[in-house]
């Protein structure tokens, strides 16, 4: 599939997607831990060892989504950062448990927080 999917794998392996204490919520399970809100957007939220990684995707047009955490049930601090999965920069937060950033159209972005 090429190198994008290569390495996007290589991030779900290294967090512990599938391995037995990884909680996963896909975006049409119930009790989301993840609210969207801004451009149209569907999440996989990952929650391991203090950590989460989610994956937020565009299913509409481009625009900046918010991410609402519920902090506690992911385990992770209200004050946690959240930094691109896959180029490291901060993402910026909104306020506590909360983050922004841009979706372009039919993309995806994971972030990494801890």
């Amino acid at each position: 599939y090429g190198e994008l999917h290569a390495r996007i794998l290589r991030i779900l392996t290294c967090f512990g997607y599938g391995l037995p204490d990884c909680r996963v919520w896909r975006y049409w399970d119930n009790g989301q831990p993840v609210k969207t809100e801004g451009a149209p957007a569907k999440t996989l939220v990952m929650a391991r060892r203090g950590k989460a990684l989610i994956a937020v995707a565009s299913y509409g047009p481009a625009g900046e989504v918010r991410l609402t955490l519920d902090t506690r049930e992911l385990g992770l601090a209200e004050t946690a950062a959240a930094v691109n999965a896959e180029t490291g920069e901060p993402v910026e937060r909104a306020a506590d448990g909360s983050f922004t950033l841009p979706l372009p159209r039919h993309d995806f972005r994971l972030l990494s927080i801890q």
